[in-house]
């Protein structure tokens, strides 16, 4: 795209505007030609009655960029400004942390002023410790982006290499140019949960690294969208009735992965829209919640006759998310027996008759469990066992989860005497909510059902219905009960307390 600079003019312009203007055309990267035209357009609008001075002009001519990096500012001393560039940041504005139950707060209120040792030594203070980041960027409006890319490089970022985005910039001969930007990760494997917290206020080289943390991280990012800045702008300093301003113009359009406009029009928005007081609180919950996912529990232990199954499903490795999980749940099934074979073959005893809550996946998954004549249909019976299997095989292919335990809300409304009638079958069941890393989002599966597989998070129905959760974690043991009393003791307490 060219753009014909020499044929924009404000109304009587003088030297100061016309060198601006000039600067503005050569500088700042319009995407296209309707844009520019309209700039054009409207610059020869300005001042039409010429009541207005030339620095009312400027400020005129860059605001119409409408680019939050576009902007005039009076400097009363140049040195000063200048030497502001390496004047290290007062001591409320350099990084902080603290270990809050368990979870690594880091708060960085500026880029402005700081080192990468600034953000490292706060972050290595309770890292081994921690179960998880939080990184708290509200209210960061940049500053030089160096200390948080090299700390997200050496610290954060997952080996290989990652797309970051792309930064559309002016050439020679007013021609845009389109810089294709990456980040590679090093050997630090971290593999705790990340929360990020944005809001308006995050600004300039913030954005810039929360898009190097996007692109290679698993965070999360909880709070408002971002203001939205492309960053690089060119200053130029002029005396204007006697005194000195710096216009910027910006010089970098940056646009995110898939996105079709700049970061001024997108922003950075959040995985989750949180805006309440408690949201350090909130964020410290969702990571515990994620932690607890990606352990074992005492029933879903991930053994060698787990790995040796996991291997047999997607052996090369080429799925992921929903669709892995979908995959490991079918393979479930074709373990599970029919009525007939299962009563069948306990009828003639040649196989121990396993307790559904005295077992563990890994004697469910043992050779000695298969059901004689057969390769993979092993004596599995009922929810309970279907899940200790599907939670040890998911977290064996990588992909966090938890048991839900949940009794039927009809049942418990047709049964208000069901604690002291024990001839009263319980209406219950298990269902896993699972943690999809590149959606950054949780879903509800029911693992044995094929019809109605995935679900909403949160959704614990079958057909028309309902169910309600009381009980969520590892396995049963971890929930806290053993047998079906102490499963009825938990669900009193749940309704009382």
């Amino acid at each position: 795209m060219h753009m014909d600079i020499e044929h924009i003019e404000t109304q009587e312009s003088g030297e100061i505007v016309s060198e601006i203007l000039f600067e503005i055309c050569a500088n700042y990267p319009f995407l296209n030609d309707e844009e520019f035209n309209n700039f054009k357009n409207e610059v020869e609008e300005i001042d039409k009655e010429r009541k207005m001075s030339d620095l009312e002009k400027v400020e005129e001519m860059v605001k119409l960029l409408n680019n939050p990096h576009a902007y005039v500012f009076e400097i009363r001393d140049r040195n000063r400004y200048e030497s502001g560039r390496t004047k290290r940041a007062n001591f409320e504005m350099l990084p902080s942390s603290e270990l809050i139950d368990n979870t690594l707060y880091l708060n960085i209120p500026s880029f402005s002023g700081i080192k990468v040792e600034d953000i490292e030594e706060r972050f290595l203070k309770y890292n081994k410790q921690s179960e998880g980041l939080i990184i708290d960027l509200r209210g960061n409006r940049g500053g030089n982006e160096r200390p948080g890319d090299d700390f997200a490089e050496k610290y954060l970022l997952k080996s290989g290499t990652h797309f970051v985005g792309t930064v559309k910039s002016q050439g020679e001969g007013e021609w845009l140019k389109d810089y294709q930007i990456y980040n590679k990760g090093g050997k630090s494997n971290y593999n705790k949960p990340i929360v990020v917290l944005i809001d308006s206020e995050v600004f300039s080289s913030a954005e810039k690294f929360l898009s190097n943390l996007k692109a290679g991280t698993d965070c999360i990012l909880i709070g408002s969208e971002t203001r939205g800045g492309s960053a690089f702008p060119r200053e130029f300093f002029k005396e204007i009735n006697n005194k000195t301003y710096c216009i910027k113009i910006p010089r970098w359009r940056f646009f995110l992965p898939g996105e079709s406009l700049p970061l001024e029009e997108t922003k950075i928005k959040p995985d989750i829209y949180y805006d309440k007081e408690d949201i350090i609180q909130y964020s410290i919950d969702y990571i515990k919640q994620i932690s607890k996912a990606k352990e074992e529990g005492p029933r879903t232990k991930i053994t060698e006759n787990v790995l040796k199954i996991s291997k047999e499903i997607d052996p090369k490795n080429k799925l992921s998310g929903l669709e892995l999980v979908e995959e490991v749940c079918k393979y479930v099934r074709t373990m599970m027996p029919s009525k007939e074979i299962l009563d069948k073959t306990r009828e003639n005893k040649p196989i121990p008759r396993i307790d559904k809550w005295d077992t563990s996946a890994d004697e469910l998954l043992d050779e000695d469990n298969l059901i004689p004549g057969h390769t993979r249909v092993r004596n599995i019976n009922g929810c309970t066992q279907i899940s200790y299997i599907t939670r040890a095989l998911l977290l064996a292919k990588g992909v966090p989860s938890l048991l839900v335990d949940t009794i039927e809300e009809d049942w418990l409304k047709e049964n208000p005497n069901w604690k002291n009638d024990e001839t009263i079958p319980v209406s219950g069941h298990y269902f896993l909510d699972v943690y999809i890393y590149y959606e950054k989002k949780w879903y509800t599966i029911n693992p044995g059902n094929r019809e109605e597989r995935i679900h909403t998070h949160e959704d614990y129905s079958i057909g028309n219905k309902k169910y309600i959760e009381f009980a969520k974690g590892r396995d049963t043991t971890d929930m806290g009960y053993l047998n079906m009393e102490d499963r009825l003791n938990k669900l009193e307490y749940s309704i009382n307390y």
